[in-house]
């Protein structure tokens, strides 16, 4: 099952000018210098949107949690 509230942990620290292409999500920045995005899912497709636009901001993924399924 896919839906539910992630959190996406990547290495280095998202600029907050990008904070519009992950709306509704918190964007937490780590003393380790990791970001962590943490959201709701409606679905796979939805789920593999948000890694794209990380992808597409060229920063290397950690992890991914669901930390709340649904």
């Amino acid at each position: 099952m896919t839906q539910g509230v992630y959190q996406i942990k990547v290495k280095g620290k998202l600029d907050s000018s990008r904070s519009e292409w992950f709306e509704g999500w918190t964007i937490t920045h780590e003393e380790d210098g990791t970001t962590v995005l943490s959201g709701q899912v409606a679905d796979q497709s939805a789920l593999h949107g948000v890694l794209v636009r990380i992808r597409n901001l060229n920063l290397p993924i950690v992890s991914v949690h669901c930390v709340e399924p649904q």
